[in-house]
């Protein structure tokens, strides 16, 4: 493999786009995707057929962090009816001493990364890059994060990420996702219920008291009608049923059972 020329490829792909007192964040023109830049830099057919037939297309990242170090920083996961759990998460990627790569990666799709951090203040940046990260849902990263909040979330560098900072950053994804219909809380205090539940370890009738004023709520047939099947409508009636009081009880209570650090 040409791994010098993959590192230059790399750091030119990546331009300044957030400058901080904690040092600069630096964004490619689209996601620089990892298993393309590897068939690139292929120096022959034995490392073509490595990739194609060992590596694959969704083990990009890993074929890297063989030549340089890497690591996880968050992992998220999902859980379902079925049992089965579906994930993403963060990895760091260091060519340099000077600069740190963000990777996203996920079930069934190619590690691409997004970000390039060259720090002054290491947690500071980190920690701005993540609440930028979740405020619109990977947008200006050019990437679709969540399609709700992960039943788990696992920080593998809490010395970079506080929890305070991924708990804001959470916080501000909710309200981004609940401004556009994508989340209500209605549907979200719903989730947090069911889950609490479920789980035999959790004090239920103590965090439930704390989760939940009155009643769960749901749209009647007849408002789901007068919104003529316009998501963003239902879910505005759903957001104004549950008082900001208990937004913050649900979301607290949401963050202490889902999040974890190693």
């Amino acid at each position: 493999m040409r791994w010098s020329q993959f590192a230059g490829s790399l750091e030119a792909d990546f331009t300044p786009r957030i400058n901080t007192p904690a040092g600069t964040i630096l964004l490619p023109a689209t996601p620089f995707d990892v298993y393309d830049a590897l068939l690139e830099v292929a120096e022959n057919e034995d490392d073509r057929d490595h990739l194609v037939g060992d590596v694959g297309e969704y083990g990009g990242l890993q074929a890297v962090q063989e030549r340089w170090q890497g690591g996880s920083l968050m992992t998220f996961l999902w859980d379902s009816l079925s049992g089965l759990s579906s994930y993403s998460g963060l990895r760091l990627l260091q060519i340099s001493e000077t600069r740190v790569y963000v990777c996203f990666s996920g079930d069934d799709q190619r590690d691409v990364i997004i970000a390039a951090l060259e720090a002054t203040h290491g947690a500071a940046l980190f920690g701005q890059f993540f609440v930028a990260l979740m405020e619109d849902n990977g947008a200006k990263f050019g990437i679709q994060l969540f399609l709700d909040l992960p039943s788990h979330t696992v920080n593998y560098g809490p010395k970079l990420l506080a929890a305070s900072v991924v708990k804001e950053a959470y916080w501000n994804w909710i309200g981004w996702a609940t401004s556009t219909g994508s989340v209500s809380w209605a549907t979200f205090r719903e989730g947090l219920i069911d889950v609490l539940v479920e789980d035999p370890l959790q004090p239920v009738a103590d965090r439930l008291r704390k989760a939940v004023k009155g009643t769960p709520w749901q749209l009647t047939p007849e408002q789901i009608q007068a919104c003529g099947g316009d998501r963003k409508a239902m879910a505005r009636l759903e957001n104004d049923a549950v008082p900001k009081e208990d937004r913050a009880r649900v979301f607290e209570n949401y963050f202490a059972i889902s999040y974890r650090e190693k």
